[in-house]
């Protein structure tokens, strides 16, 4: 009898394997996908693509549509799940693969319309919202349905291959995220919006909604801070409705201010700020633009930490290692006052990953070895809030 290994390939394992090899940045010259665009009548249902790890359909699809009513593309979302932590959002196209067709993971030509293009010619005389990603577009349209909500394709990476014509002579409204990292998106909207002819380009800041929720009908308002990531979809959640949005309109509006590019893009440059897949820091090239760098995987502050008699002072970390197991570590205060070389062998040897490659971090940090610590210590962990623990 053969083992397993010796047994030849299910039709469902070919697939996978030609799904893996066609969407893979090494595809077979032949293999390569070539989104078909438009997407023609005879494509099958995208909602029934099945992803070649999950093996499931997506959770969600958004249809990218162009001014002539014609679907280029969609954006396939699966949600993070217990087995999967990571969720995966990634362009959608009807592709022709050697002499068949089939959807696949792939891009498709530049330039992209905005998401829900045909609302936004639909209604010329309404504001414009700018969101960043397609779910919170969806959200934020049921909480503002005077407005005209749109996304650009892949958020602030890929803004400046969306085509932003549409929005000359009409007043725009960014609505970042509370991070760091949507104020690069803000940025950069904001400077793609000006180019294009926008009449005016405000921002509603997060705590417009965000420092609320709503409970028994009744807007009160958050206990502690909002939350980092925070967004329109999360306003959803706390419990706000267009209606409430309607019945506090005037205060909401009071938040709005204009976009001021000289003073903003100074107070991004060198910001750490955490998100899922770890730390990041915005840097600023030599044209003043802002962009987010990745600096280390994901790291949390625990608590303070000192000795029984008093000494030692010290900060609990987490670290989430690349198997997503968690390790806690304790760091020194002493060992942060160096170049930082010491705690950093620590923590990779417990699973930390960081990125020695980037320039601006090595000019940062004086040295390769020293850039990791530099975004640890900027995050906080060298002078940590709250009461000592211990």
């Amino acid at each position: 009898m053969l083992d397993k290994d010796q047994l030849p390939p299910t039709a469902a394992e070919i697939d996978a394997a030609r799904a893996r090899m066609e969407e893979g940045s090494g595809s077979r010259s032949g293999f390569e996908p070539v989104p078909l665009t438009p997407v023609p009548e005879r494509a099958a249902d995208p909602r029934e693509y099945r992803h070649h790890k999950r093996r499931t359909p997506p959770d969600q699809v958004f249809a990218y549509i162009h001014a002539d009513g014609r679907t280029v593309g969609y954006v396939a979302r699966w949600e993070r799940t217990e087995a999967y932590p990571d969720k995966i959002v990634r362009p959608l196209s009807w592709c022709r693969v050697a002499n068949k067709e089939r959807w696949a993971l792939k891009g498709w030509p530049a330039p992209f319309p905005l998401y829900r293009l045909p609302e936004l010619l639909g209604h010329p005389d309404a504001a414009i919202l700018v969101v960043e990603g397609e779910k919170k577009a969806s959200a934020a349209q049921t909480l503002f349905p005077d407005l005209a909500v749109v996304s650009p394709l892949g958020g602030a990476s890929r803004a400046h291959q969306t085509d932003w014509s549409v929005v000359a002579g009409r007043r725009v409204i960014i609505s970042p995220d509370h991070d760091g990292a949507s104020s690069d998106f803000a940025l950069k909207v904001c400077r793609l919006c000006r180019e294009a002819g926008a009449a005016e380009i405000l921002i509603l800041p997060p705590e417009a909604l965000g420092k609320y929720v709503i409970k028994d009908d009744q807007r009160i308002q958050r206990e502690g801070e909002i939350p980092q990531g925070w967004d329109l979809d999360d306003a959803v959640a706390d419990g706000w409705t267009a209606a409430h949005v309607e019945a506090h309109r005037a205060d909401i509006d009071d938040t709005l201010r204009p976009f001021d590019m000289d003073q903003d893009v100074k107070l991004l440059a060198n910001e750490f700020m955490p998100k899922h897949d770890g730390l990041y820091r915005t840097v600023k090239d030599e044209k003043g633009d802002i962009s987010t760098v990745w600096t280390c995987s994901p790291l949390d502050i625990v608590a303070l930490v000192r000795g029984s008699d008093g000494k030692d002072h010290g900060t609990l970390l987490r670290i989430t290692d690349p198997d997503y197991r968690k390790h806690e570590v304790v760091v020194q205060s002493s060992s942060l006052a160096g170049d930082g070389s010491e705690i950093l062998r620590t923590l990779r040897d417990h699973g930390l990953r960081y990125d020695a490659s980037n320039r601006k971090d090595r000019e940062a940090a004086d040295g390769a070895e020293s850039c990791g610590i530099t975004g640890i210590r900027s995050a906080g962990i060298a002078a940590p809030t709250g009461p000592p623990e211990a």
